[in-house]
């Protein structure tokens, strides 16, 4: 069938469910410790664009790491690296050592954490099964994440944000040895020559206008939530609200995708995250609302989160050198996010309501619909893999 028969990316993807409590300690609740801190909103979207500017020089560095350890070695460091800032990241009281500390440490093992992560999961995957693959993926992190919101609320509301910053030491133990479990799979060494050519590759258009669409959507609508509930523990509630609804669907998704029908999936997503936008920019808030729009965001996420993987990891294994592909793919993400979380930081700094930020987020959304559209083609056997 397709969904588990790949043993390296089974492990990977019981991996990426792991990843996925790690990454709500700071994609969610990262940019509002920030706010706690003291550190005004423009400022706090500032500081994220800082971030992934950082991580810009410091790819590289996953070069001579890949070289000395090889892919799965790389991958394992990024990881350890990368969970290891979180308890920097608590020791953070404003503009100090430790958020410079913080900023340099995550620039080095995130960046190198992604470029590895998604190499792998590029070779190691099949393009025929690349739908059915990603959809386990997802549907395993959100079955893994889907109390996460909840209960890191809870936590945090009786303990500190500091305590659950440090859970991510126990937690990189698990992802460690899952990925020891993975056979490596070796890189060709590429000169920039070569790998130049791929600079400007359909992965790094999408990447492009996913950051400066997704992130101004996404971070602005956590704030607006959080504003508006106050409560940590009832926010929570809300964000795993949204996550339970998409759990199941995503599997059929991954089938239809495998046969051919990307084209639909990729309308779907397009024309509801277009709907979720507006809706969140302009629709009343109320609670029920809000618990509306959380569902209407899950609708989009499930279109989107198997369409646009399942391109990006099929180019990039069809290209040259899959390893130079994620170098620019990635980067052209941070330039994504400096655009449109820096787009939000400016206009926020100059009085624009929160909720008007979000609307930033449309020309990126239409340009992935495009881009997503057009690789898929019309054919209804296949996928193509140019």
């Amino acid at each position: 069938m397709g969904y588990l028969t790949n043993r390296t990316i089974n492990y990977l993807n019981i991996h990426g469910a792991f990843l996925a409590l790690l990454e709500y300690a700071f994609g969610l609740f990262g940019p509002i410790y920030f706010y706690t801190l003291g550190f005004p909103l423009p400022e706090v979207f500032g500081l994220l664009v800082g971030l992934n500017t950082a991580r810009i020089p410091l790819r590289f560095l996953s070069f001579p790491m890949v070289r000395l350890v090889g892919l799965k070695g790389a991958l394992m460091v990024g990881t350890a690296g990368w969970a290891l800032s979180f308890p920097v990241l608590a020791m953070v009281k404003g503009y100090d050592g430790w958020l410079l500390l913080y900023i340099i440490m995550f620039g080095v093992f995130n960046a190198m954490y992604w470029h590895c992560f998604h190499t792998f999961y590029s070779l190691a995957g099949e393009t025929e099964h690349r739908g059915k693959q990603i959809s386990v993926a997802n549907s395993l992190i959100k079955a893994f994440s889907a109390l996460a919101p909840l209960l890191s609320a809870i936590f945090i509301t009786n303990n500190s944000f500091k305590a659950y910053f440090f859970l991510s030491i126990p937690l990189v133990i698990v992802m460690l040895l899952i990925l020891s479990r993975c056979e490596d799979i070796p890189v060709e060494r590429i000169k920039w020559k070569e790998g130049k050519k791929l600079m400007f590759s359909l992965g790094a258009k999408i990447h492009l206008a996913e950051a400066a669409s997704i992130l101004p959507l996404n971070f602005g609508w956590l704030f607006v939530m959080y504003f508006y509930v106050q409560k940590m523990v009832t926010f929570g509630g809300i964000l795993t609200f949204g996550i339970v609804a998409q759990v199941i669907y995503q599997l059929w998704l991954g089938k239809v995708i495998d046969r051919g029908r990307g084209r639909l999936v990729t309308n779907a997503a397009g024309f509801l995250m277009i709907i979720e936008t507006i809706s969140k920019v302009f629709l009343p808030l109320s609670f029920l609302r809000i618990l509306g729009l959380e569902a209407l965001s899950g609708a989009a996420n499930v279109h989107h989160s198997i369409a646009q993987p399942t391109v990006m990891y099929n180019t990039g294994k069809s290209s040259s050198d899959a390893f130079w592909y994620w170098l620019f793919a990635e980067t052209a993400f941070d330039l994504g996010t400096i655009l449109g979380l820096g787009s939000a930081a400016v206009c926020l700094y100059f009085g624009m309501p929160l909720r008007f930020t979000i609307l930033l987020a449309l020309p990126g959304i239409c340009a992935v619909w495009w881009l997503t559209y057009r690789y898929f083609g019309d054919n209804h056997k296949g996928l193509e893999t140019k």
